[in-house]
């Protein structure tokens, strides 16, 4: 009788599990040579094992956020330029 509510609870803790996720997001900012932030430039984040591109664009303070990705190693790159010389800078955020 005292097993019943212990095997309650572990199946409900194994339930609850099945519905994690382990995602990872990259951070970066989109700046003209003069430090300036550039919105609007679209950005992509590819996933080099899968090859799954995801695209965002920046905001208005040239931040950009590609968020719930499959971990794993990406090559982030600029994809539109509505300015002309820009570089892409990225911080991964685990």
């Amino acid at each position: 009788m005292r097993l019943a509510p212990f095997c309650l609870v572990a199946a409900l803790c194994a339930l609850s599990a099945l519905g994690q996720n382990i995602t990872g997001s990259f951070t970066g900012a989109v700046t003209d040579p003069s430090g300036a932030s550039v919105a609007g430039a679209e950005v992509t984040a590819t996933n080099l094992e899968t090859n799954q591109a995801t695209a965002v664009k920046t905001n208005h303070l040239g931040v950009y956020q590609a968020l719930s990705l499959r971990p794993g190693p990406y090559s982030i790159k600029r994809s539109r330029r509505p300015a002309s010389r820009q570089h892409c800078a990225a911080t991964s955020a685990w």
